[in-house]
């Protein structure tokens, strides 16, 4: 777990394949989490060092998110773009893909689902990014 003021809150593990990494994070997406998401996202200095490179969010270990999470989150999505990568969020467990609805953020996301390894394409979001 990697802990902020003592509190352990998230654990993330990269994992790079190619062009993709995948972060998988266990934990709560909250607040103290955000800038150890930011930092393991984008760990080149610039978005030009990481251009082309999708990313992959396996969020099945996380059990709390609140809005600085989405909002993370979000942050994420805007520069993967910028860098023309892909971001997808996938193993997203069913009360967070409820809290991201409620909050009106999930269909900015593409996400993938475990039916889709075999052959569906992920959702596209619905929507674009709008500024935060």
């Amino acid at each position: 777990m990697v802990a902020l003021d003592g509190f352990p809150t998230l654990e993330i593990r990269t994992e790079c394949h190619g062009c993709s990494r995948t972060l998988f994070l266990a934990g709560e997406l909250d607040l103290s989490a955000v800038p150890l998401v930011e930092l393991h996202a984008f760990p080149a200095p610039t978005d030009a060092e990481g251009a082309g490179q999708d990313l992959v969010i396996d969020l099945e270990g996380i059990t709390f998110c609140d809005s600085s999470g989405a909002a993370a989150l979000i942050r994420v999505l805007e520069r993967t773009k910028r860098a023309k990568g892909r971001l997808t969020l996938t193993g997203i467990p069913r009360q967070i893909r409820r809290r991201l609805g409620q909050m009106g953020v999930i269909d900015l996301f593409h996400t993938a689902e475990p039916d889709d390894a075999e052959g569906r394409p992920p959702r596209a979001p619905a929507r674009s990014v709008s500024h935060w």
